[in-house]
């Protein structure tokens, strides 16, 4: 979970987002609003609301969520 100017959202763990997204970002023809979009779920459309997020902003999500879930096995 992560809040933006006192909003809550919850964001998955990158290894949750669809795999037909995450290869089509590896080979450079993704679009990472549909992994974003993979990643926040239910919250996406709210997150999208937001004003003054930039790409630097959700590449540091992503990364904050990445170190936050790793470590972590199925089930945990």
């Amino acid at each position: 979970m992560f809040d933006v100017d006192g909003e809550i959202f919850t964001m998955q763990p990158a290894s949750a987002a669809d795999w037909q997204v995450t290869a089509d970002l590896n080979e450079g023809s993704g679009d990472l609003r549909k992994f974003v979009a993979a990643l926040l779920g239910d919250d996406y459309e709210r997150f999208c609301k937001l004003e003054g997020i930039s790409n630097d902003d959700v590449n540091a999500l992503i990364e904050a969520s990445t170190k936050h879930y790793q470590g972590l096995t199925r089930g945990e």
